[in-house]
């Protein structure tokens, strides 16, 4: 019924905006490096390589909204991307000083207790209140800036892929 469909809503909601949060901390953790190693040797700035290899594995995200498109109101299907582009742009950010895998795995613990706390006292959607959109649209601006001006201070990405 209408409780049963409102549980896997929020599950969605929990769950989707991590998935390409996770899988940018494994395209550049210690297990991508090797690749990253080679892509450096390419005659293109290595920023420009991450910002595409990162396109690259958001792409890959692409049927989780199609999917959920099918099965959950179609907001639902839309809404986690917001969170999900700002939380990866933070870990491009972040990697810089931390590696990929501490700023994942800490906004994934906040997203984890953060919808569980919503859903609990109110709803999963209150995690999408405007001023918590406006902390995403944020992430998602300083992230790929920081990445920027931190790769040309260190004139590498730093430790993006320790």
């Amino acid at each position: 019924g209408v409780a049963a469909r409102t549980g896997n809503v929020t599950l969605f909601l929990t769950v989707a905006p991590l998935a390409p949060v996770l899988a940018v901390a494994t395209a550049f953790g210690p297990e991508g490096g090797a690749a990253l190693e080679q892509e450096s040797a390419a005659p293109y700035p290595l920023v420009r390589l991450v910002l595409l290899r990162t396109a690259a594995v958001l792409l890959a995200a692409l049927p989780v909204v199609l999917v959920g498109q099918l099965f959950f109101h179609e907001v639902a299907a839309w809404v986690w991307l917001v969170p999900a582009l700002g939380f990866t742009a933070a870990v491009l950010g972040l990697s810089t000083w931390f590696g990929p895998w501490r700023p994942a795995t800490a906004i994934t613990a906040m997203w984890v207790v953060g919808t569980a706390a919503a859903n609990r006292l109110d709803t999963i959607w209150a995690v999408f209140a405007p001023r918590y959109v406006v902390l995403y649209l944020l992430m998602l601006v300083l992230g790929p800036l920081v990445l920027v001006l931190r790769a040309r201070r260190l004139g590498t990405i730093g430790r993006i892929s320790s």
